[in-house]
C-alpha cells in the first residue's frame, strides 16, 4: 500500500532542503516495519533516529502525562545522541540532492509536510501527533533507549582503546 506523500521534487530543489535544514519530520509507529525493542535499539543505536520529548500531555484536554516520547531522524548536531531534545537541528537524512530516503522510506512528518513557495504546510504527523500515537509504545522507546546508549557507549570505549585513548 502506498503512503500519503506531499513531496514536491521540484519545489525542494527550489528552497534546497529548508524546511529538513530547521527540524526533522516526526515518525510515527506506522513507518516501522517493526516496533520492537530490538528493532528500535538498532534504529537507535545506527545513529540515525533519536527520541524526542512532548512537554506534557500530548492529548488535548488531558493532563495524565508529564512528558510523552516519540521517534524522529536524528539531527546532524545531536548524531550518537539517542535522547535529543533540541528545539530543531539539520536531518541527518538531508544531502546536497536532498533527502537521500525514498519517499516511501520517509517518516510521515516529511511525507505529510506540503511544500509552499513561501513555506512547507504540516498536514498531519506533527511532534504533537507522533507524541500521541508513540504513547502504547513508551516503555518500548526507553528499554530500547537505554540499550542503545550501552551499546554506543560500548562502542565509544572499544574505539577509544584502540585508538590508545
Amino acid at each position: 500500500m502506498s503512503k500519503v506523500n506531499y513531496t514536491d521534487e521540484q519545489l525542494c530543489a527550489t528552497c534546497q532542503g529548508a524546511c529538513c535544514k530547521y527540524y526533522a519530520g516526526s515518525a510515527l509507529p506506522s513507518d516501522f516495519e517493526s516496533i520492537s525493542v530490538t528493532a528500535l535499539t538498532e534504529k537507535f543505536a545506527s545513529g540515525e533516529w533519536a527520541v524526542d520529548i512532548w512537554d506534557g500531555d500530548p492529548r488535548e484536554g488531558m493532563s495524565i502525562f508529564d512528558e510523552a516520547y516519540f521517534i524522529r531522524p536524528a539531527h546532524t548536531n545531536a548524531i550518537g545522541k539517542v535522547f535529543d531534545f533540541s528545539t530543531g537541528g539539520e536531518c541527518v537524512h538531508l544531502t546536497q540532492m536532498g533527502c537521500r530516503l525514498t519517499s516511501e522510506q520517509r517518516p510521515a512528518g516529511c511525507r505529510l509536510l506540503k511544500p509552499g513557495i513561501d513555506a512547507c504546510i504540516p498536514l498531519g504527523a506533527t511532534s504533537q501527533d507522533a507524541a500521541v500515537a508513540w504513547l502504547p509504545y513508551t516503555r518500548d522507546i526507553l528499554e530500547a533507549a537505554k540499550r542503545a546508549e550501552k551499546m554506543l557507549r560500548e562502542k565509544n570505549a572499544s574505539l577509544s582503546v584502540h585508538d590508545g585513548g
